[in-house]
């Protein structure tokens, strides 16, 4: 038996030993410039233990504990043996017992459990359709097809009743009639890297011709009023142009306007009583002025009708972490739904506790959207899975006779069971005091805990710009700092006292 697990470990030693190398000629990562990338750089992931990397360290043949300070790009959320055994067993239940099967026109109890576990969870008041799919990037594309359908009955250009719609949608005078639309977004934001997500998005290097030459602008662009913490004040900055320069991705000018100051974040986030203020009156005069303008130039052909709106709520993660002014989120929610245009939140990255509420709308004054997409956090970053949640209205824009005006889109993966089964089981673990202790408010070990404000606060009072909320903190350099003396950075320190502080 000794001289087994001698051979054994040899063995595993060996194939660690030569991943880094192999990796290097195989694998194609995301994101990365390989020809900058050597061996020595490549991190070796033995296995995973709580919030950290298992890495194995090919000089000491020795395994060493890192910190997962993205959350595997923000997949991760439940920690702690028993949290992670129960979706173990649900995982390997659904396994056993169903694989996979196939999804139209079929059900099976983890697809219904997910479904009602969303629609009781992070869409509770509003949401009353679950349509699943396999990543946030095509959970958005199916939100935006669904938008635009609404928004065809919304003007009159379809009929609300089904029957008649089916009618319609074998007149080709009537199909060739309905006209272009576009899409009004925020700037920076970040929608997935499928082509029709890549579209909702302003230029960028992530979208320019030389990552797809097909890529087409096909929205109206917004520069949201962005929040940090600066100088142990919260500001509000936004830029002086409310729409970014046609075709830049940049604004006409880079100049930022401080709006407003706060003490603390709890009156940043009181929505309802920043209504009243005047910088809720510059929001409303200032998107008024954008939609009016944008229904005119629908109206003559100028430019297309705008059909949805989709935004990240209050937080833009993959564009750098910015956290949006909710007040300004809330009365564009407010004002695309007067003008019945559809609002389609983003809130793969956002919802589902990340932010510290169940659903991130809930931080806009609770303003509920039409539509809201949902994964990362959906299966507590077991398996990839999505989901894009409907009121009944825009699942009835698509209900009526013949197939045509049906919602024709899937998957080969659709509601699979293992992921379904597993989404059920993380909201469950998410809101159970047994197996999630960030629940406990009163802990002296929350993130919101006296001690950790006020060292935030601090932290702001050295040259940076300190963005935070709920789970994440990050921190920017700003202008000035003329060097980096790694003697006297304040960072490691920060990371490790956040950390041992849950």
């Amino acid at each position: 038996m000794y001289a087994h697990l001698v051979q054994w470990h040899a063995k595993r030693v060996e194939k660690l030993n030569g991943l880094a190398k192999d990796a290097l000629d195989t694998l194609w990562w995301p994101f990365t410039q390989h020809e900058m990338v050597k061996k020595d750089m490549v991190a070796v992931i033995d296995g995973r233990s709580q919030d950290d990397f298992v890495i194995y360290d090919q000089k000491t043949e020795t395994v060493q504990h890192r910190f997962d300070a993205a959350a595997s790009w923000w997949t991760q959320g439940i920690t702690g043996d028993k949290a992670n055994e129960s979706l173990h067993r649900a995982l390997m239940h659904a396994c056993g017992r169903y694989g996979h099967v196939m999804f139209p026109e079929n059900a099976h109890v983890p697809a219904l459990e997910a479904a009602k576990g969303i629609l009781n969870g992070p869409a509770k008041t509003w949401g009353k359709r679950v349509f699943f799919s396999d990543n946030g990037s095509t959970a958005t594309e199916v939100g935006i097809k669904m938008a635009f359908r609404q928004r065809y009955v919304n003007l009159g250009l379809l009929s609300k009743d089904g029957i008649e719609r089916a009618e319609q949608a074998n007149d080709a005078n009537v199909l060739n009639a309905l006209p272009k639309l576009r899409i009004l977004a925020l700037d920076g934001s970040y929608h997935g890297d499928t082509l029709g997500a890549m579209d909702m998005q302003s230029p960028s290097i992530f979208t320019g011709s030389l990552q797809t030459p097909w890529y087409e602008p096909r929205g109206l662009f917004l520069n949201a009023p962005t929040i940090g913490l600066k100088n142990q004040k919260w500001t509000v900055e936004c830029a002086e142009e409310l729409v970014v320069a046609k075709g830049s991705g940049q604004t006409s000018s880079t100049a930022a306007v401080v709006l407003d100051r706060f003490e603390n974040k709890a009156d940043v986030f009181d929505v309802k009583k920043r209504k009243a203020s005047s910088a809720a009156a510059r929001y409303q005069a200032l998107i008024d002025s954008v939609l009016d303008n944008a229904e005119r130039l629908g109206k003559s052909g100028e430019a297309p009708e705008i059909g949805g709106l989709i935004m990240e709520p209050v937080l833009h993660g993959a564009g750098g972490m910015i956290l949006i002014d909710p007040l300004f989120q809330s009365i564009l929610m407010q004002k695309c739904k007067e003008r019945k245009i559809p609002v389609v939140l983003d809130e793969v990255f956002a919802g589902i506790w990340r932010l510290g509420v169940e659903g991130a709308w809930e931080l806009l004054d609770y303003e509920t959207p039409d539509i809201s997409c949902y994964a990362k956090l959906l299966t507590g970053g077991l398996v990839p899975m999505a989901a894009t949640v409907t009121t009944e209205e825009i699942f009835d824009s698509f209900y009526g006779p013949g197939k045509p005006q049906a919602l024709l889109h899937g998957h080969s993966y659709t509601a699979y069971p293992i992921g379904c089964a597993v989404a059920a089981q993380a909201l469950k673990v998410y809101t159970d005091e047994t197996m999630n202790p960030n629940l406990s408010f009163s802990s002296s070990s929350s993130f919101t805990s006296s001690s950790t404000t006020t060292s935030i606060s601090h932290f702001s009072r050295r040259r940076l710009l300190l963005r935070c909320l709920s789970s994440f903190i990050v921190a920017k350099f700003l202008r000035g700092l003329n060097r980096f003396d790694p003697k006297k950075c304040i960072f490691p320190a920060v990371v490790w006292r956040f950390v041992s502080n849950g």
